[in-house]
Protein backbone atom coordinates (compact mmCIF):
# COMPACT_ATOMS: atom_id res chain seq x y z
CA UNK A 1 0.00 0.00 0.00
CA UNK A 2 1.48 3.74 -0.84
CA UNK A 3 2.91 5.56 1.93
CA UNK A 4 0.25 8.37 1.64
CA UNK A 5 -2.74 6.05 1.47
CA UNK A 6 -4.98 6.20 4.29
CA UNK A 7 -8.23 4.49 4.91
CA UNK A 8 -11.58 6.52 4.23
CA UNK A 9 -12.43 6.20 8.23
CA UNK A 10 -9.35 7.29 8.82
CA UNK A 11 -9.57 10.75 6.43
CA UNK A 12 -12.58 11.46 8.25
CA UNK A 13 -10.49 10.77 12.11
CA UNK A 14 -8.02 13.28 10.64
CA UNK A 15 -9.86 16.00 9.22
CA UNK A 16 -12.13 16.09 12.51
CA UNK A 17 -9.12 15.89 14.56
CA UNK A 18 -7.51 18.76 12.77
CA UNK A 19 -10.39 20.95 13.39
CA UNK A 20 -10.22 20.30 17.16
CA UNK A 21 -6.70 21.68 17.34
CA UNK A 22 -7.10 24.65 15.24
CA UNK A 23 -10.20 25.50 17.61
CA UNK A 24 -7.93 24.97 20.18
CA UNK A 25 -5.07 27.00 19.38
CA UNK A 26 -7.59 29.52 18.28
CA UNK A 27 -6.88 29.67 14.96
CA UNK A 28 -8.36 31.88 12.38
CA UNK A 29 -11.42 29.20 10.72
CA UNK A 30 -13.85 30.89 8.86
CA UNK A 31 -17.38 29.79 9.66
CA UNK A 32 -18.64 28.52 6.66
CA UNK A 33 -15.74 25.92 6.97
CA UNK A 34 -15.83 25.12 10.33
CA UNK A 35 -20.13 24.47 9.59
CA UNK A 36 -19.04 22.24 6.65
CA UNK A 37 -16.84 20.38 8.20
CA UNK A 38 -19.36 19.93 11.39
CA UNK A 39 -21.74 18.60 9.31
CA UNK A 40 -19.22 15.91 7.87
CA UNK A 41 -18.71 15.33 11.97
CA UNK A 42 -22.28 14.61 12.62
CA UNK A 43 -23.01 12.47 9.24
CA UNK A 44 -19.94 10.22 9.86
CA UNK A 45 -19.00 10.32 13.65
CA UNK A 46 -22.22 10.93 15.71
CA UNK A 47 -24.68 8.64 13.54
CA UNK A 48 -25.81 5.35 15.07
CA UNK A 49 -25.01 3.36 12.35
CA UNK A 50 -21.35 5.02 10.44
CA UNK A 51 -21.73 5.03 6.77
CA UNK A 52 -19.04 4.44 4.34
CA UNK A 53 -17.94 7.60 2.45
CA UNK A 54 -19.07 7.79 -1.23
CA UNK A 55 -17.07 9.33 -4.22
CA UNK A 56 -17.99 12.82 -3.40
CA UNK A 57 -18.22 12.54 0.51
CA UNK A 58 -14.07 11.67 0.03
CA UNK A 59 -13.70 14.40 -2.17
CA UNK A 60 -15.77 16.89 0.04
CA UNK A 61 -13.15 16.07 2.89
CA UNK A 62 -9.84 16.31 0.62
CA UNK A 63 -11.30 19.79 -0.17
CA UNK A 64 -12.13 20.74 3.76
CA UNK A 65 -8.34 18.77 4.19
CA UNK A 66 -6.94 21.27 1.74
CA UNK A 67 -9.19 24.38 2.79
CA UNK A 68 -7.93 23.64 6.58
CA UNK A 69 -4.22 22.74 6.36
CA UNK A 70 -3.79 26.51 4.17
CA UNK A 71 -4.26 27.75 7.79
CA UNK A 72 -2.96 25.64 9.91
CA UNK A 73 0.20 24.72 8.26
CA UNK A 74 2.93 22.96 9.10
CA UNK A 75 -0.01 20.81 11.44
CA UNK A 76 -1.38 18.90 8.84
CA UNK A 77 -4.05 15.83 8.38
CA UNK A 78 -0.69 13.84 7.53
CA UNK A 79 1.05 14.75 10.71
CA UNK A 80 -2.09 15.33 13.35
CA UNK A 81 -1.69 12.51 15.12
CA UNK A 82 2.04 12.33 15.46
CA UNK A 83 1.30 15.55 17.60
CA UNK A 84 0.06 13.97 20.09
CA UNK A 85 3.25 12.14 21.20
CA UNK A 86 4.71 15.70 22.11
CA UNK A 87 4.77 18.19 24.68
CA UNK A 88 5.01 21.65 24.20
CA UNK A 89 7.82 22.62 22.00
CA UNK A 90 9.54 20.00 19.91
CA UNK A 91 13.44 19.47 20.34
CA UNK A 92 13.95 20.48 16.48
CA UNK A 93 12.75 24.03 17.87
CA UNK A 94 15.89 24.77 19.82
CA UNK A 95 18.25 23.50 17.33
CA UNK A 96 16.69 25.88 14.64
CA UNK A 97 16.19 28.68 16.81
CA UNK A 98 19.92 28.06 17.96
CA UNK A 99 21.04 27.85 14.44
CA UNK A 100 19.54 31.32 13.96
CA UNK A 101 21.39 32.73 16.80
CA UNK A 102 24.36 31.50 15.78
CA UNK A 103 24.39 32.67 11.81
CA UNK A 104 22.97 35.88 13.31
CA UNK A 105 25.91 35.89 15.65
CA UNK A 106 28.35 34.84 12.51
CA UNK A 107 26.23 37.69 10.05
CA UNK A 108 27.26 40.04 12.75
CA UNK A 109 31.12 39.32 12.64
CA UNK A 110 31.25 39.05 9.55
CA UNK A 111 29.41 42.78 8.91
CA UNK A 112 32.18 43.73 11.38
CA UNK A 113 35.11 42.42 9.45
CA UNK A 114 33.98 43.50 5.92
CA UNK A 115 33.51 46.79 6.99
CA UNK A 116 36.95 47.10 8.47
CA UNK A 117 38.54 46.37 5.09
CA UNK A 118 40.67 43.83 6.13
CA UNK A 119 42.74 40.80 4.23
CA UNK A 120 39.49 38.69 5.06
CA UNK A 121 37.28 41.69 4.49
CA UNK A 122 36.02 39.86 0.57
CA UNK A 123 35.31 36.74 2.35
CA UNK A 124 33.62 37.86 5.11
CA UNK A 125 31.23 39.66 2.68
CA UNK A 126 30.92 36.71 0.87
CA UNK A 127 29.60 34.96 3.74
CA UNK A 128 27.45 37.61 5.26
CA UNK A 129 24.31 37.29 2.51
CA UNK A 130 24.58 33.77 3.39
CA UNK A 131 23.96 33.87 6.78
CA UNK A 132 21.93 37.07 6.77
CA UNK A 133 19.49 34.79 4.08
CA UNK A 134 19.61 31.59 6.62
CA UNK A 135 18.14 34.24 9.50
CA UNK A 136 15.53 35.07 7.38
CA UNK A 137 14.90 31.53 6.23
CA UNK A 138 14.71 30.61 10.23
CA UNK A 139 12.61 33.30 11.01
CA UNK A 140 9.68 32.11 8.02
CA UNK A 141 10.14 28.58 9.30
CA UNK A 142 8.92 29.77 12.38
CA UNK A 143 6.73 31.90 11.35
CA UNK A 144 5.07 30.27 8.56
CA UNK A 145 1.16 32.16 9.11
CA UNK A 146 2.37 34.93 11.12
CA UNK A 147 1.90 32.34 14.51
CA UNK A 148 4.64 30.83 16.01
CA UNK A 149 5.70 27.54 15.06
CA UNK A 150 5.96 25.69 18.40
CA UNK A 151 5.84 22.47 16.55
CA UNK A 152 8.36 22.67 13.47
CA UNK A 153 9.64 19.73 12.57
CA UNK A 154 6.92 17.42 13.47
CA UNK A 155 7.80 14.34 11.10
CA UNK A 156 10.95 13.49 9.25
CA UNK A 157 9.13 15.32 5.62
CA UNK A 158 8.47 18.40 7.50
CA UNK A 159 11.94 18.21 9.37
CA UNK A 160 13.66 17.92 6.08
CA UNK A 161 11.73 20.68 4.15
CA UNK A 162 12.56 23.01 6.85
CA UNK A 163 16.33 22.17 6.68
CA UNK A 164 15.91 22.63 2.77
CA UNK A 165 14.13 25.96 3.22
CA UNK A 166 16.84 27.13 5.56
CA UNK A 167 19.68 26.31 2.58
CA UNK A 168 17.67 27.32 -0.05
CA UNK A 169 16.99 30.57 2.06
CA UNK A 170 20.71 31.18 2.49
CA UNK A 171 21.46 30.95 -1.09
CA UNK A 172 18.59 32.76 -2.04
CA UNK A 173 19.88 35.70 0.13
CA UNK A 174 23.12 35.06 -1.42
CA UNK A 175 22.01 36.19 -5.13
CA UNK A 176 19.74 38.77 -4.25
CA UNK A 177 22.89 40.38 -2.45
CA UNK A 178 24.89 39.35 -5.87
CA UNK A 179 22.49 40.93 -8.05
CA UNK A 180 22.30 44.25 -5.17
CA UNK A 181 25.28 46.71 -6.88
CA UNK A 182 23.54 46.60 -10.50
CA UNK A 183 20.26 47.22 -8.87
CA UNK A 184 21.03 49.79 -6.37
CA UNK A 185 24.38 51.10 -6.67
CA UNK A 186 24.42 51.48 -10.66
CA UNK A 187 27.22 48.75 -10.70
CA UNK A 188 29.27 49.92 -7.77
CA UNK A 189 30.08 46.90 -5.46
CA UNK A 190 30.90 48.72 -2.37
CA UNK A 191 29.89 48.03 1.24
CA UNK A 192 26.71 49.54 2.33
CA UNK A 193 25.37 48.32 5.69
CA UNK A 194 21.51 49.44 4.55
CA UNK A 195 21.58 46.71 1.80
CA UNK A 196 22.31 44.15 4.69
CA UNK A 197 18.14 43.94 4.93
CA UNK A 198 18.23 42.73 1.00
CA UNK A 199 19.34 39.20 2.02
CA UNK A 200 17.68 38.88 4.98
CA UNK A 201 14.56 39.56 3.16
CA UNK A 202 15.43 37.10 0.36
CA UNK A 203 15.88 34.26 2.39
CA UNK A 204 12.82 34.96 4.31
CA UNK A 205 10.44 35.22 1.16
CA UNK A 206 11.07 32.46 -1.60
CA UNK A 207 8.76 34.38 -3.78
CA UNK A 208 10.26 37.63 -3.71
CA UNK A 209 13.41 36.22 -5.39
CA UNK A 210 11.62 34.33 -7.49
CA UNK A 211 9.51 37.14 -9.02
CA UNK A 212 12.97 39.28 -9.52
CA UNK A 213 14.01 36.65 -11.36
CA UNK A 214 11.86 36.26 -13.60
CA UNK A 215 12.02 40.28 -14.02
CA UNK A 216 15.16 40.11 -14.56
CA UNK A 217 15.25 37.35 -17.31
CA UNK A 218 12.61 38.84 -18.91
CA UNK A 219 14.10 42.19 -19.24
CA UNK A 220 16.81 40.19 -20.77
CA UNK A 221 14.94 38.13 -23.19
CA UNK A 222 13.52 41.89 -24.28
CA UNK A 223 16.87 43.54 -24.73
CA UNK A 224 18.07 41.05 -26.63
CA UNK A 225 15.01 40.43 -28.83
CA UNK A 226 14.29 36.85 -27.37
CA UNK A 227 11.66 35.11 -28.36
CA UNK A 228 10.08 31.63 -26.46
CA UNK A 229 8.96 30.10 -29.76
CA UNK A 230 11.99 30.65 -31.61
CA UNK A 231 14.38 29.48 -29.29
CA UNK A 232 12.50 26.30 -29.13
CA UNK A 233 12.21 26.11 -32.81
CA UNK A 234 15.86 26.88 -33.25
CA UNK A 235 17.16 24.46 -30.83
CA UNK A 236 14.96 21.45 -32.60
CA UNK A 237 16.96 22.07 -35.77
Amino acid sequence: MPPFSRDDNQRVDDLITLKEFAVQKGYSVPDKLIQDIAEVEYKFLRAANRPQPDANDLGNIDRLAIELTQITYPVTVSNIRALGSISGVTWFVYGLLSFGLLAAFGAGWAAWVAKRGTEWGGLAEGALPLALGAVGAVVYVMLPNGRLNVVAGLDAENRAFDVVRVVIGGLLGFVLYVLRPVATTGGAASFDSWTLIIPLIGGYSVSLVVGILAKAVAAVQLALNIDEKSVRASLQK
